[in-house]
């Protein structure tokens, strides 16, 4: 357990070199940077067996890359990040290496990415952010990017409330129609109502 006193904020970003590396990288490092001695380790994994045909010249260019890949992304992040940015190179199980590492670095938060809803069959069935969601020693977060197109059975937000809720900052959730208490308005209430009636928003001018 970390001393209550300790000023320290560890969040591991698991890079796979993948599309969706960009968008772990925009998450972990805008969460870093509004986190008072927070530190960010950039974790990459490689496999480290020796497939039929592998040469130990071709495994040394394999670490190669991927020490540069670190690199690189390190330096995309020190752009935005100021505090400290710690890279690891780990051989093995990808799964298995970020939890270690999770546990070695006592992490507050390990953020990992998912490759989006046309391979939901292959998350379920256990992939590396399942895996690490399932075992991890900390909070786990699945960074993707803002869908334009809802899924099938969720309905599409009601883009007069996406403008209200823009230009009032937040402090109106919705439109003129759904404020109403008509069938299938989203309710608004000036006093709190039961759980999934309504929404609320409260905010103190103090």
């Amino acid at each position: 357990m970390k001393p209550e006193t300790a000023n320290r904020t560890v969040i591991i970003a698991a890079l796979d070199r993948s599309p969706a590396t960009d968008q772990v990288i925009q998450t972990a490092a805008s969460l870093a940077s509004r986190i008072d001695g927070a530190e960010l380790h950039l974790v990459h994994t490689v496999d480290a067996g020796n497939p039929p045909g592998a040469t130990a010249i071709a495994l040394t260019e394999t670490f190669r890359e991927a020490h540069a890949f670190l690199d690189e992304s390190a330096g995309r992040i020190a752009a935005h990040f100021p505090g400290g940015i710690v890279t690891h190179l780990a051989a093995g199980d990808p799964a298995r290496e970020i939890i270690q590492l999770a546990a070695d670095v006592e992490a507050d938060l390990i953020v990992v990415g998912t490759h989006g809803k046309k391979t939901l069959e292959r998350i379920l069935m256990g992939s590396v952010s399942l895996a690490v969601v399932k075992k991890a020693p900390c909070a786990v977060l699945v960074a993707r990017p803002k869908e334009t197109e809802a899924s099938p059975e969720i309905e599409p937000p009601c883009p007069k409330c996406l403008e209200t809720q823009r230009e009032s900052q937040g402090r109106t959730l919705w439109c003129e129609q759904h404020t109403g208490r008509h069938a299938k308005a989203r309710l608004h209430y000036e006093t709190p109502q039961p759980f999934a009636l309504g929404s609320t928003f409260f905010r103190s001018d103090t």
